[in-house]
């Protein structure tokens, strides 16, 4: 089994990151030293209050699409090694649909993906965890070295310039997000447990200059909150309001609640509990995944799932991740409605992406054996729960589904890993035919952004 990071250095992200590779047990690495299960773990109990919950979804067949069978996928043309000329302000072209980052484990490259499925190298030798900022500029990514030490490197498609961010706290520099402008970024500065407990802060970092503005806190047990968090973005409903994913440091207790931080307006350095906090989603089972912004940034889609609900033929090897609701919360206040629930034995890949017009969110439904999928069709639901279905997605063997990405109103990208090959798939998706086409195979294979 390969881990692309150990979920006690990345807490989080690190357990959505690794779903594919729990799977791929046999004929892999084997995997890190778990500190603790999430068994182990005691985790909350919240009560959601759901608003507009339908207790079944509506299903509504899209009239202009004709029914499709699966697809055998065609072989996986060339990557173009050539540059077509490119905006020189973005590291989005004028022909760029989206961004990949595609290669192995040690040597990844950031690529260019028009909608035609051409593909070209943008920049060589892309870290982990990278993405680019809202307005295409900023490229980020973080490294790790033999010491275990954390560097953010940032790449201007501007002026063609890189600069590095370090961290000298013992846990690393973890996870990091643009704001909305693209003039900062957020990242969690994690220490090591100490007599009095956890130091952490969350980072402001000026990404035109060197200011920055630290706000500290000090978890001394797993009562405090907020825990220490994962920026995930900047919330539209509020002043400069923070969201953090956290998490307990040292084990692999994540999804404890999604909080909103107020910065201070002159941006000055201050105690994390001085500055206003609330709590947006309580913790587990209230949602288990990644939290996708809707694109006006009023709202974050979430999956999660009934403890009381297993699906059919379900049997995890490891982990018990499955989810069987796709939930929306309002950043403005909060209120949480969970739009598709499956009840019928069937359970949702850990995988969203909302429209481009930001109207509805894109999502696959299907059925387990064992602790893969054996099938999945992809859908969308609007935020009133009416769901359209377009088709079978192709799975490979013991395989599963890794991402969805709707950059284009006429087709959707999807990223698929194999725990035959360990291999994962990037694939395109026609909404209107419901064919699927392969465009690339690699050991890794990330869809870090869409083109505004």
């Amino acid at each position: 089994m390969v881990w692309r990071k150990t979920l006690g250095q990345w807490t989080g992200l690190g357990i959505v990151t690794a779903l594919h590779l729990l799977g791929a047990a046999c004929g892999q690495a084997a995997s890190p030293e778990a500190t603790a299960s999430p068994a182990q773990i005691e985790q909350p109990t919240p009560t959601i209050e759901l608003t507009a919950a339908p207790t079944q979804p509506v299903l509504t067949a899209p009239p202009t699409l004709p029914p499709v069978s699966p697809t055998a996928l065609p072989p996986s043309p060339e990557l173009l090694a050539a540059t077509p000329p490119a905006e020189p302000n973005a590291w989005f072209g004028p022909d760029t649909m989206a961004l990949v980052v595609s290669g192995s484990y040690d040597q990844a490259d950031l690529y260019a993906l028009s909608a035609d499925g051409a593909m070209w190298r943008l920049l060589s030798d892309v870290g982990n965890e990278a993405r680019v900022s809202p307005d295409g500029r900023w490229l980020g990514f973080v490294r790790w070295d033999d010491a275990g030490r954390v560097t953010l490197e940032l790449h201007d498609a501007q002026t063609g310039a890189a600069r590095e961010l370090a961290s000298n706290a013992s846990g690393g520099l973890l996870a990091f997000a643009f704001d909305p402008a693209s003039r900062r970024l957020a990242y969690l500065d994690l220490g090591s447990y100490g007599e009095q407990g956890v130091p952490w802060a969350l980072v402001i970092q000026d990404l035109d200059g060197n200011a920055l503005s630290r706000y500290e806190a000090l978890m001394s047990g797993p009562e405090d909150r907020p825990l220490p968090g994962m920026p995930v973005g900047w919330s539209g409903a509020a002043d400069d309001e923070l969201l953090i994913d956290t998490f307990l440091p040292g084990t692999e207790a994540g999804w404890l609640g999604v909080w909103g931080v107020t910065l201070p307006p002159d941006s000055a350095t201050a105690s994390l509990d001085a500055l206003p906090l609330r709590e947006i989603i309580p913790g587990a089972p209230a949602y288990s995944s990644e939290l996708h912004f809707a694109p006006d940034r009023q709202a974050v889609a979430f999956l999660g799932r009934d403890s009381a609900y297993t699906p059919e033929n379900y049997s995890p090897e490891f982990y018990d991740l499955a989810v069987n609701w796709l939930g929306l919360a309002a950043l403005a206040d909060g209120a949480r409605t969970i739009i598709v629930e499956a009840t019928d034995g069937s359970a949702l890949a850990r995988a969203l992406s909302w429209s481009p017009d930001g109207e509805r969110l894109l999502f696959a439904q299907g059925r387990y054996e064992g602790e893969n999928f054996v099938e999945l069709a992809l859908k969308s639901a609007d935020r009133n729960g009416t769901v359209v279905e377009y088709g079978p997605l192709t799975l490979p063997p013991r395989g599963g589904l890794l991402q969805l990405a709707w950059c284009d109103p006429a087709q959707a990208l999807y990223v698929t890993w194999s725990g035959e090959d360990g291999l994962e798939r990037l694939v395109s998706f026609n909404m209107y035919t419901g064919v699927s086409t392969e465009l690339s195979v690699g050991q890794r294979l990330e869809i870090i952004g869409c083109a505004p």
